[in-house]
């Protein structure tokens, strides 16, 4: 199945491909290849902000997996599971279709026990469509022009889905292609504002401008915002711990102020902010628990408290 942004509400967010015998075969093969490989590996709590390292793999519950991305996105990423388990499948694809929809992820499924689908964050025609290509197959002893569209699906995958489970091997690619960065930074002042109003320190006008500035054209600082408003946590992130823990940020220990409430004024200033709110720095400010060096974070593991 392929997948997509819709560029007007009218456009389907997803299609279909039909396979014969030997691509059916092939491509349940890679499944069952892909399950054993990534289900073997140590088992981590998926983190937007998060990295895995050899032998590590991400685990989320499919149930709100949105949720770390673009929860009201028509092509989001449980919509794109749901429908290509669904019983009737979206639209079939043609020449023309594939040529010209713009489809930028795909997904293919094995039935069975278990059900396992894999996700791709790739169009299925990356680099197969270039006009400055000759696309040619060997007939016999001849090179014959290839007309028709041509679709590559990798042996790899970005995440599976194991029933109601989900495998996350590459992070960043999932979350360029179930984002819309252009929406999210379009809805940063009113995140930032949300964000004000949660968190227990005392910010200046100017440091809430700073932020709103940075947000509104960073993405990830965007995304940050929003996600430490959605999970709760800034209860605990006081004016007085910002500014005892500034000095794990690199920058200098009056980068604050030194009185009063929390005052940047620069991008760099405010994105540190943020990511000492979030606790983001090896050195942790608000949460002593053990950290992984490779991702400055906590990060449970499966049947654990720590890592």
């Amino acid at each position: 199945m392929f997948g997509r942004r819709p560029a007007t509400n009218g456009e389907p967010a997803f299609g279909h491909v039909d396979l014969d015998e030997t691509a059916r075969r092939d491509l349940a093969e890679n499944a069952e290849a892909l399950h054993a490989r990534l289900t073997s590996k140590t088992q981590i709590a998926f983190s937007v902000n998060d990295i895995v390292v050899d032998g590590e793999i991400m685990v989320a519950p499919l149930e709100d997996f949105d949720d770390h991305f673009q929860p009201d996105a028509p092509w989001s990423f449980e919509r794109a599971v749901i429908e290509i388990r669904r019983q009737q499948l979206p639209d079939l694809l043609g020449e023309s279709d594939i040529r010209t929809g713009r489809w930028s992820f795909y997904l293919t499924r094995l039935r069975g026990t278990p059900d396992i689908v894999t996700v791709r964050g790739q169009s299925p025609t990356f680099g197969l469509q270039s006009r400055n290509k000759f696309r040619a197959m060997l007939a016999g002893n001849q090179l014959k022009a290839v007309e028709g569209p041509l679709v590559a699906f990798e042996l790899g995958a970005d995440a599976i889905v194991v029933d109601d489970t989900v495998y996350v091997a590459h992070p960043q690619r999932l979350e360029a292609r179930f984002v819309d960065g252009d929406e999210v930074k379009r809805r940063a002042p009113d995140a930032v504002v949300a964000f004000n109003e949660a968190i227990d320190a005392d910010l200046t006008s100017t440091a809430i401008d700073a932020i709103i500035h940075v947000a509104s054209s960073n993405v990830h600082v965007a995304r940050r915002v929003q996600q430490l408003v959605r999970e709760g946590t800034l209860g605990h992130v006081t004016t007085e711990a910002l500014r005892a823990g500034v000095g794990v940020t690199g920058l200098g220990g009056d980068a604050f102020g030194t009185t009063g409430p929390i005052d940047v004024a620069t991008p760099e200033a405010a994105t540190v902010l943020v990511e000492l709110a979030a606790d983001l720095y090896y050195q942790p400010v608000f949460d002593p628990s053990p950290r992984r060096v490779a991702a400055y974070r906590r990060v449970t593991r499966k049947g654990s408290s720590s890592s």
